[in-house]
């Protein structure tokens, strides 16, 4: 996705002033099916034929012709795994045969593949993945500025992230939108207008 739709789609959003979170994600995460994710490199699909390595990045072409000789390069688990094998599964199972490198002409492949696509295009030699984890921990934490932002007391059901969303000072229990907390336990409190 283009830089200038991402920034109407930001724009979109109506997020408030100080929820630059989302807003860092929706610029450097990697856009799919609307929504953003963690950066990381593209599944690369390559077979032999005539000698030749033929690769592509479409799954159409990969159904297209889909006669089992498809292998994968696959980032999973946010891009901290590798998967290479074979596409779809031989046995008709919806998962991908993992295999290894057959070759100098396959590993020089996934080197491209993982140096040139990952390290460089998709993550800014670790920069856009540093950029979107720092704005998912920003929407995480969710902190609303001149807030109490008092936290629930460890072992209460509460959760580290939940800050008091009510005035500086306020009196009472804390409220992070429909759960309050003083010393005790939280409790479930819904009130009218709360998130």
């Amino acid at each position: 996705m283009s830089l200038p739709a991402r920034i109407k789609h930001i724009r979109s959003q109506n997020y408030r002033w100080y929820q630059w979170g989302p807003r860092v994600m929706i610029l450097v995460g990697r856009e799919g099916c609307g929504t953003y994710d963690v950066p990381r490199p593209r599944d690369m699909w390559f077979r032999h034929e005539n000698g030749r390595i033929r690769t592509t990045y479409d799954y159409s072409d990969v159904r297209a012709l889909n006669d089992g000789e498809w292998r994968v390069f696959d980032s999973q688990n946010d891009g901290f795994e590798i998967v290479i094998g074979y596409w779809p599964h031989p046995d008709g199972i919806r998962s991908i045969q993992r295999s290894g490198l057959d070759g100098r002409t396959e590993q020089r492949l996934f080197l491209r593949w993982f140096v040139w696509d990952g390290l460089i295009v998709a993550e800014w030699f670790g920069l856009r993945r540093w950029l979107y984890y720092k704005g998912l921990h920003a929407t995480v934490n969710a902190k609303i500025p001149f807030t109490c932002q008092a936290v629930p007391p460890r072992g209460s059901g509460g959760y580290d992230h939940w800050h008091c969303e009510l005035k500086r000072k306020h009196k009472g229990e804390h409220r992070f939108r429909n759960c309050t907390w003083s010393a005790g336990r939280v409790a479930h409190s819904p009130k009218a207008g709360a998130r």
